[in-house]
């Protein structure tokens, strides 16, 4: 995708390495001129700008062996469960605020928080469909997946700095609908799973992008 956005711009791709915690201040700090995968939120928003939505993502949950598979959020609602999410991201903002009264341990990155749940340290792990469906793909004995009701989903977009000349977020959002109306986006996210040795029929029916 950034190939395909750089090559409309006569630009060069370069990639700086972050995390879900800091690619918003790698933004502010003219670290990086384009973050994907952000999604919106009203306080984000008062720091960055958004293109619209690339997809739309549904959040799971990865559950260590032996752990009861929950069929809803409200299940895995309680103190005794432990929940690892990565500190400062969108999976811990699903955690506390459908999970407000389980155990959620903080973790500086996502594979600390997945290592907790392979080690028994946690119970599970909120997670993206797409990011969960790779890492069991990679890792079968982990754990399970599991998809809890209801089912959430949230845009994900293009992250950018603030500026007042607009012409680069309306280039980015014509550029986020027309492929994603093509059916080019599917196909680049398919492309990326076959990389890892996913198909498409390894990805559940309830998980949208």
């Amino acid at each position: 995708m950034a190939n395909d956005i750089a090559a409309k711009l006569s630009a060069k791709v370069e990639t700086v390495e972050s995390t879900w915690g800091n690619q918003i201040l790698d933004l502010q700090g003219d670290k990086v001129d384009l973050a994907f995968a952000v999604n919106p939120t009203p306080e984000r928003a008062l720091v960055i700008d958004f293109s619209t939505p690339i997809l739309v993502h549904s959040f799971t949950v990865i559950t260590r062996k032996g752990f009861a598979k929950p069929q809803t959020w409200q299940e895995i609602n309680k103190p005794e469960v432990k929940i690892a999410v990565d500190i400062g991201s969108t999976h811990e903002m699903i955690a506390r605020r459908y999970c407000p009264k389980a155990t959620i341990l903080g973790f500086k990155n996502r594979d600390e928080a997945i290592l907790a749940v392979a080690t028994g340290r946690a119970d599970c792990n909120v997670s993206l469909a797409v990011l969960a469906v790779s890492t069991l793909k990679k890792n079968p004995n982990l754990g399970e997946l599991v998809i809890p009701r209801p089912l959430l989903t949230l845009p994900t977009n293009m992250g950018i700095r603030a500026e007042s000349d607009r012409r680069y977020k309306d280039f980015l959002s014509a550029w986020a609908d027309y492929n994603r109306a093509m059916g080019q986006t599917r196909e680049w996210m398919l492309k990326g799973f076959e990389a890892i040795g996913l198909a498409a029929d390894d990805i559940p029916p309830e998980v949208q992008f």
